[in-house]
Formats: C-alpha cells, sequence, structure tokens
C-alpha cells in the first residue's frame, strides 16, 4: 500500500459529486477555503447534475471521477458531498487506470464505497475525511481540513483521538478500513467486500433506527467480520432513533459490546469522527498502531 504524492501550493484540487444532487453556490465556501491555503480549485461540471436526487447518472459520475484521476493538473480529488447511489459506480470504474495515477481521494458517508474499494483494488491510500458541504455548511469547522491536508502531506503521524473512551484495553496493528456502517453493510457478500483480515475497523453513521443498526451490526457478526479483525473505532452514531411501537432500549454501545466482549483486541468508542461537527481524518489502508488503556488511546501511522 503506498500513499499518494504529497499536495503543494498552487496545486489543484478537483471536485466531483458521487452520490446526491449539489446546487450552484452550495460548496462556494468550502472552495475558498482550499483557495486561502494556497490551492487552485477545479469543479467537474457533472458536479452541479441532476437526476432526481442524484448528481446525475452513474455514467456521468464515471466518467468525472476518470476524467479527474487522468487530468495531470488535477492533484487531488474531492467529493461535493454525501447522500446516496455513489455504490452504483463500483462496478464502472476503471481499476487498473485509476491505480496508475494515485491522487488523494477525499469524502466519507456515502463516499464510503469508493474509498475503501479503491484502497483495495489500486493499492493506494484514500482518506475518509470533510466533504465540500460539510465545510461551507460549518458542519465541520476547518481546522479539521487542515487535518485532513496534514494528514495527507504526512505531517501527522498520530492522530488525534481526543475524546475517545475504552471499551476495551490492548494493543494492536493493522490497516485502516471503514467508514459509514450502513454503506460497508451494502459491499457485504459483493466482490467489493473490503479485506477485514487483521483490520483496524471504524464505523460510524447517523439517523438509523438502533433496531436497524442492531441488524447490521449481527451481519457483521454471522459473516466472522469481528473475529477477523485486529481492533475496532466507534465514532459518533448522531441522532440514533428508537421509535418503534415497543422500544428496542439497547444502546448502539450495547450492541457492539456484545459482539466484542469475548474478543482480547483493543475497542474504542465516541472517538471524534462521524456526521457531527468533529470528523477526524482516517487514511484508509494505512498500517497503523491502535494502543487503549484507561489512560491513554493512541493511534499512529506506521510508515516504511
Amino acid at each position: 500500500m503506498i500513499y499518494p504524492p504529497a499536495l503543494q501550493s498552487g496545486d489543484t484540487i478537483g471536485i466531483f459529486s458521487p452520490s446526491s444532487a449539489v446546487e450552484h453556490g452550495a460548496i462556494d465556501r468550502a472552495l475558498k477555503m482550499l483557495e486561502a491555503r494556497g490551492f487552485q480549485t477545479y469543479v467537474h461540471e457533472q458536479t452541479y447534475a441532476r437526476e432526481h436526487q442524484s448528481a446525475g447518472t452513474t455514467s456521468q459520475k464515471v466518467d468525472a471521477f476518470h476524467d479527474l484521476c487522468a487530468d495531470p493538473q488535477i492533484k487531488a480529488i474531492c467529493a461535493a458531498r454525501g447522500g446516496n447511489r455513489a455504490g452504483y459506480m463500483l462496478p464502472h470504474l476503471d481499476y487498473a487506470q485509476i491505480k496508475k495515477t494515485p491522487k488523494p481521494i477525499i469524502g466519507y458517508s456515502d463516499t464510503t464505497p469508493l474509498l475503501n474499494v479503491i484502497a483495495q483494488r489500486c493499492g493506494f491510500v484514500t482518506y475518509h475525511g470533510p466533504l465540500m458541504m460539510g465545510l461551507s455548511e460549518g458542519v465541520q469547522d476547518e481546522r479539521y481540513l487542515d487535518a485532513a491536508l496534514q494528514t495527507i502531506n504526512g505531517d501527522i503521524t498520530d492522530i488525534d483521538m481526543n475524546g475517545s473512551r475504552s471499551m476495551q484495553n490492548g494493543q494492536a496493528t493493522g490497516h485502516l478500513v471503514g467508514g459509514n456502517l450502513s454503506l460497508l453493510i451494502s459491499l457485504m457478500g459483493t466482490p467489493y467486500q473490503p479485506d477485514f483480515d487483521g483490520a483496524l475497523l471504524f464505523l460510524e453513521d447517523v439517523g438509523d433506527e438502533i433496531s436497524r443498526y442492531d441488524r447490521m451490526i449481527l451481519q457483521l457478526s454471522n459473516a466472522g467480520i469481528f473475529d477477523k479483525i485486529n481492533g475496532l473505532i466507534l465514532g459518533d452514531f448522531s441522532n440514533t432513533k428508537d421509535t418503534g411501537r415497543q422500544k428496542f432500549g439497547y444502546t448502539i454501545h450495547d450492541l457492539f459490546k456484545a459482539v466484542t466482549q469475548e474478543r482480547d483486541y483493543p475497542v474504542v468508542t465516541h472517538a471524534p469522527f462521524g456526521h457531527g461537527d468533529q470528523l477526524i481524518t482516517f487514511p484508509i489502508g494505512a498500517q497503523s498502531n491502535l494502543q487503549v488503556d484507561d489512560n491513554r488511546i493512541k493511534l499512529s501511522l506506521i510508515k516504511h
């Protein structure tokens, strides 16, 4: 697994929307943030395409992504927003061509499938980090953009785990895999299922019923994923609901504790990432070391 080339002042960062539609002007504030940091920006015309809720057709999205990957002037690629339907791109991507020109690819939420599949199939690190829309709307503040850029450029070796808590102490090494729980579930049993063997798995989600999360966690458990991984990092499960006719009652941490308590690897909760106002950047595919005890939680990148 390699890291894409670092970014330099004056480099151009390309934007497209792999997921839901983006209104004109909706990401302008984020573009100005990048420009204030010395970068040029290029917004692919597909970003503002529309087909129902989607940012155009799957074909338009794939063509836009291939355009940005092939253009030597584009040094990094950022997703404009999340939402829905990025996963439809997976069967149509030219992974052999993408592999020839490794570039930082940045996003989260619905971008989860792209990030994990490209890292695995193309052999270079991708970045679970800020979306242009989230920055523009102030969901996450600019320090998370700065942290993402520092991570891409290799200036960060210890990922900020401030506020995290230990569910299980321990130490483990493995490659980072993860993102949005429901999007990872959509990859299970398909040719795009991530490599969980020996992984440090990080998970977050937003706005779903706790009973539905229970089924997703059960699916991971029945697929043997919690036997395969070396460690688990849980972020924010924002706005979790329990609105059934009969209250479900369990918490998200109850559910994960039940499937990990007999394992001997570290488990972290309340890590600062997800759909809330905190979003540290995880380099997907990067070898990392996780150390967890009652007094300290440390996640360090291992670079050879």
